[in-house]
């Protein structure tokens, strides 16, 4: 019952963040300076790394470490990022920030997924409510990120991200530790399969189209 709370928490925080993001994270880096040519860069930047993060990221949590383990680091590195990203103004740095920040933040819902599935697969959880509950949750988190803006500016909208990021780090560490006395979270296996798909051109093409939609 706790790792189905922990799970529940994960998905309304990812996609809380995920609300702000969508909705005014391009309108405040346009308060900060940047143009609309160099905020298409950044979240280019942001999203393009995933491609290749959340598979390389999921083979090691699905084969070799804690899936909540990796996904709480993944969270944390992310809010460093958005801290990092209020102290400069250098297009250069923000668009490195931004490839890290892409490539760990995008890692953390299917990481997280995996043992939402092998929970569904116990009877631990429903997989649609859970799922549902984040999505409401964008809605949600869109409309009242727009109302605090309107009232107290766009410095609201970093901050948020900060917060929510920060919890997802906290709840993750908290499903970690909930799920250490499952062993599939501690016997990990090698799977030659997952080596051999590395070195299929057809699964590469696949992930560069998946990457492009």
């Amino acid at each position: 019952m706790i790792t189905h709370r922990y799970l529940q928490l994960i998905y309304i925080l990812f996609f809380a963040v995920e609300g702000v993001l969508y909705a005014l994270w391009p309108v405040w880096l346009k308060t900060i300076g940047f143009t609309v040519s160099e905020i298409g860069l950044l979240i280019a930047a942001a999203f393009w790394p995933q491609v290749i993060s959340s598979f390389l990221l999921g083979y090691l949590s699905d084969w070799k470490y804690n899936s909540a383990i990796i996904a709480s680091l993944l969270a944390l590195i992310s809010t460093i990022c958005i801290i990092f990203s209020l102290s400069t103004s250098s297009l250069q740095l923000y668009i490195l920030i931004s490839i890290i920040y892409g490539a760990a933040w995008t890692s953390v819902l299917p990481i997280s997924e995996s043992t939402l599935i092998t929970s569904e697969k116990q009877g631990e959880i429903d997989y649609g409510a859970t799922r549902s509950i984040g999505s409401i949750t964008f809605i949600i988190t869109s409309v009242l990120a727009g109302l605090l803006v309107a009232n107290y500016g766009y410095s609201i909208v970093p901050k948020s991200m900060i917060l929510f990021m920060f919890l997802t780090f906290i709840t993750c560490l908290g499903l970690a530790a909930s799920r250490k006395k499952f062993k599939e979270l501690n016997s990990r296996k090698k799977s030659p399969e997952k080596v051999r798909a590395l070195m299929n051109k057809q699964f590469f093409i696949i992930i560069f189209s998946c990457g492009l939609i």
